[in-house]
């Protein structure tokens, strides 16, 4: 009887969150539009995108390094696939000073400035990381969701 009620309850989850992506970055709007997807990020609402950049499908990996042009600071290191790369490119090309946020389980997580029009297939999301430890907890939830 225990069985079948798991079961049943499984069953009749959302199906928005049983095929919900673990990892989405989507881009912040200036303000709240048709569509626009309600977050929470520090004390303000963050207005996103109902369009998905790239989510964990198009990342290989997620890694913590040491900030070469900043001393003291980390950044996280995210390596994209193939497709993930043009669809990012595609959209930072539109998107340059635009601020993106980052998703976990529907978290936002981080929400950088676009800071190039190409990236090449490595991001890097820099800027607040001031430890190994907050760097290394990011890269981690980034990768949360990738195939090993």
């Amino acid at each position: 009887m225990k069985l079948s009620s798991l079961l049943l309850a499984v069953l009749l989850l959302p199906a928005q969150l049983l095929s919900a992506d673990l990892l989405e970055m989507r881009y912040a709007l200036p303000t709240e539009q048709p569509r626009a997807i309600k977050a929470a990020w520090g004390t303000e609402p963050l207005w996103l995108a109902p369009d998905i950049v790239i989510n964990q499908r198009h990342v290989q990996e997620a890694k913590a390094a040491a900030d070469e042009n900043n001393q003291g600071s980390w950044l996280v290191v995210v390596k994209l696939t193939a497709e993930g790369t043009k669809r990012f490119d595609d959209e930072a090309a539109k998107h340059q000073g635009d601020q993106l946020a980052i998703l976990v389980n529907g978290k936002v997580v981080s929400a950088p400035v676009i800071q190039a029009s190409k990236f090449g297939g490595v991001l890097q999301i820099s800027g607040l990381l001031t430890t190994q430890k907050e760097a290394q907890e990011l890269a981690t939830a980034l990768s949360s969701g990738l195939k090993k």
